[in-house]
């Protein structure tokens, strides 16, 4: 008697199925011609002293723990692109338009941060403010869904420079291997698709000021610029910024407070440059 073996359906849509490619697509050719990256922000380190920390197409990341006045910083970068300058930030570019994710808070704080940005550009026109910034709210969906909302906007609108408040959240895991190095290759090709300027907001690992994480060790290598937020031990109103890596010249480290009114500012520091070991 014949037995037939009924064959095993398996499921691949859970499969991460490689794709076919065309090498040829990744090998340069000597004498190409290649335009120097736009630099999008830079530090003013004097009256005529610029350092670049943003240009096009590549990552920057803001490392800091956790009430160390990460997101306050955010709105500054904000406000000295909608503005062109603010105390220590400069763009030669006008128009720029910003995707800001945020990935932790309710519709209620999102809206306080983005009075907070009114104020502080001194916009009155909430229409120009809706067609520069696309202030995007995702607590409630999950990391795949982060991503393709993502990829959508990006899609569909010419955005100059990306936040992701904060990348941890588009993981599962971010101490898995695998799901770390799919994000980053994930942003590498955002980033080569739309030369778009992306910085990612992460987490301190507590004790030894490194970013929190497999995937805050696979962007530290990656990124053009990582920039580190420490609260003052003497003054807890005042947080202070440094570069921790940067492909330019370093710059003294700033600090960043608030006014009277709970607007983040950015102000100087009577303190030699910061130097890295």
């Amino acid at each position: 008697m014949e037995t037939f073996v009924t064959p095993i359906e398996i499921e691949t849509s859970n499969i991460d199925i490689p794709k076919i490619i065309n090498y040829k697509d990744y090998v340069f050719t000597f004498g190409k011609k290649i335009e120097v990256p736009k630099i999008l922000m830079s530090v003013k380190t004097s009256e005529y002293g610029r350092t670049p920390i943003f240009t096009e197409g590549s990552l920057s990341l803001i490392l800091g723990k956790q009430n160390s006045k990460k997101t306050a910083f955010i709105l500054t970068i904000i406000q000295a692109f909608m503005n062109t300058f603010n105390e220590k930030l400069e763009t030669n570019f006008s128009g720029i338009k910003i995707l800001y994710v945020d990935t932790e808070q309710s519709e209620y704080y999102v809206s306080k941060n983005a009075e907070k940005i009114r104020q502080m550009t001194n916009a009155d026109d909430f229409q120009k403010m809706n067609e520069r910034i696309i202030y995007f709210r995702s607590n409630e969906l999950t990391s795949d869904q982060k991503k393709q909302a993502v990829e959508d906007i990006l899609d569909e609108h010419k955005i100059d420079y990306v936040i992701l408040d904060n990348i941890s959240d588009f993981l599962k895991d971010y101490n898995s291997s695998e799901e770390s190095t799919s994000l980053k290759l994930w942003i590498t090709s955002l980033l080569n698709r739309t030369k778009t300027h992306l910085t990612c907001v992460i987490h301190e690992t507590a004790g030894i000021g490194k970013a929190k994480g497999h995937i805050g060790s696979l962007l530290e290598q990656f990124a053009e610029t990582t920039l580190q937020i420490t609260e003052d031990k003497e003054n807890r109103a005042v947080s202070r910024i440094y570069p921790k890596k940067l492909r330019d010249r370093k710059f003294g480290e700033f600090g960043i407070t608030f006014n009277n009114y709970g607007l983040p500012y950015l102000t100087s520091l009577e303190i030699d440059d910061w130097t890295s070991e």
